[in-house]
């Protein structure tokens, strides 16, 4: 399994030939063709910031499954509505949709965010979304949560929830272009590692890891 970081809150996730997207939104007028077509799309919330029709557009075919919070499948053609708690699976690759809490003081207050919980590989990855809390209740092997301190959780606040939640590796997101920069990230990094409650695994934009 690699885990690709492109920028804010969107990653490819590359499984068994198959390619996850998760919140696709690229630069305009730039080329992407670089990357592979997507077998599946998963949109957190339908935020200026997390995913537009011209990103989704950008990787996506004729064949491609798109899964993603109610107010995303009312955007997006074929797009297939998940409620919290709800379960999906594509090339035996599990999708558990996750229900999120929203920070009191967002404007996104009447958003239905969601949340990811990937299981492949006999892994678990949990993509947070635009969250202050979670109700996850099991320590997955990766945490992609956001840091970035704007409409989401801070650097602090995260590290309060990972203290909780305790993975293996954690990637942080939501920083570095629209809201929040490199040093929320760092400080982020820097207090897990002070009380050593996971791996934490700073990527630059394009960069990916492997699990």
């Amino acid at each position: 399994m690699q885990i690709q970081w492109l920028g804010h809150a969107c990653f490819l996730i590359k499984s068994n030939n198959t390619n996850i997207y998760i919140d696709p939104n690229f630069e305009p007028y730039v080329d992407y063709g670089f990357l592979p077509k997507a077998d599946l799309i998963l949109i957190s919330s339908w935020s200026p910031d997390h995913a537009t029709r011209e990103g989704i557009d950008k990787v996506r075919n004729e064949t491609t499954a798109i899964w993603g919070s109610p107010d995303s499948a009312n955007q997006i053609n074929n797009c297939v509505p998940l409620i919290p708690g709800q379960k999906q699976e594509i090339n035996d690759i599990q999708v558990a949709s996750m229900k999120t809490g929203l920070l009191r003081t967002s404007r996104r207050a009447h958003s239905e965010s969601i949340g990811f919980l990937i299981n492949l590989e006999k892994k678990n990855v949990y993509f947070a979304g635009d969250t202050e809390i979670t109700e996850l209740k099991i320590s997955p092997d990766v945490l992609l949560i956001p840091v970035g301190g704007t409409f989401t959780m801070n650097a602090r606040q995260a590290f309060a929830l990972a203290s909780q939640i305790r993975p293996k590796l954690i990637i942080p997101m939501h920083y570095g272009s629209k809201e929040g920069t490199v040093d929320d990230a760092m400080l982020f990094k820097e207090l897990i590692d002070k009380d050593n409650i996971a791996k934490v695994k700073i990527l630059s934009k394009f960069g990916e890891i492997t699990l």
